[in-house]
Parts: C-alpha cells; sequence; structure tokens
C-alpha cells in the first residue's frame, strides 16, 4: 500500500470517527434536554403542590375568599392573594420554561386552564385586577388574551369542583 493510500484510507478513518462523534454528541445533547426537562418539570410540580398545601392550611378561608372577597378583612384579603399570586406565578414559570424547550405544551395547557377556572372566580378576579402589573407580560398578555376569549376558558373552579365552595350552614 503506498504512502497516498494510506493517507486516504486515514482521512476515511477520520471523517468516520467526525460523523459518529457528532452522532454520539446529538444523543448526548438530546439526553441532557430530556433530564433538564423531566428535572424542570418535577420543580414546578413540587411548587405545585406547595401551594395546594398552602391552601389546604386554611380551606375555609380560600373557600370564602373566592366567592366573598369583599367581606373579608384586610388580613384575610392579604392572605388569599398570597395564595393566588402563586398560582399565577407557577403559570409564569411554565411558560417560560416553554419558550426555553424545559416544558411541554400538554403541560402549558393544564397549567393554563388551572390558573384561569381560579381567575374566573370572583376574589381570584379581584385580586388579578389589582396585581396583574406585578407581573412579566408573558403572563399577563396569557392571562388577558384567555379572559377575552370566554368560550376557550375552562369552567370555574366553583362550577367543576364543588368543594371550592363554602358548605351551607346547617340546621
Amino acid at each position: 500500500m503506498s504512502l497516498a493510500d494510506l493517507a486516504n484510507l486515514g482521512e476515511a478513518i477520520g471523517g468516520l470517527a467526525v460523523l459518529v462523534t457528532l452522532v454520539y454528541l446529538g444523543v448526548q445533547v438530546r439526553q441532557n434536554t430530556d433530564l433538564a426537562q423531566g428535572a424542570a418539570q418535577r420543580d414546578l410540580m413540587n411548587a405545585f403542590q406547595a401551594n395546594l398545601d398552602r391552601v389546604s392550611r386554611d380551606p375555609k378561608l380560600w373557600q370564602r375568599s373566592l366567592l366573598e372577597f369583599e367581606t373579608l378583612s384586610n388580613a384575610e384579603q392579604l392572605s388569599f392573594m398570597a395564595t393566588v399570586n402563586p398560582i399565577v406565578s407557577h403559570l409564569e414559570q411554565v411558560l417560560r420554561m416553554r419558550a426555553r424547550g424545559l416544558e411541554t405544551q400538554d403541560n402549558v395547557d393544564i397549567y393554563g386552564d388551572i390558573c384561569m377556572a381560579i381567575i374566573q372566580e370572583p376574589g381570584a378576579r379581584r385580586v388579578w385586577e389589582h396585581t396583574k402589573s406585578l407581573y412579566f407580560p408573558r403572563s399577563r398578555e396569557y392571562i388577558e388574551r384567555r379572559l377575552l376569549d370566554q368560550e376557550g376558558l375552562p369552567p370555574r373552579a366553583s362550577e367543576t369542583m364543588p368543594w371550592h365552595v363554602p358548605d351551607a350552614p346547617r340546621v
């Protein structure tokens, strides 16, 4: 085998090595993206669960706040606001992660519908009107656009989940 033949063989082997390396790197990038997406989704689910835990600490206040916000004391309204705001912040995080490719559209739709089911309640809507300027444009625009599209809204939380409504007085 001549020196030129060896050089050609070396080039072919080198080209094949580059191709194998690129394929390997592509697989690694895909796996890392999947791991990052899974970790991000797990963190979001933990944050969502923490907010549900907050609601469950005083469910009667949550129920009254959704439907009778104006009758609450300032302290109760503040407590309710501190529970509603993380729901909107959570949606903001989901929307951000979706923009970065770390979240699926399915989860955007699910969290978006949960947020909208709550925001439609009179008390949450009042909190939204007072605090919407505090949020990033992405979540503000998402919620405002959804509120304008009445046909595309999910039912209010109190319509589909009766435990969001205070118990009737027992006689």
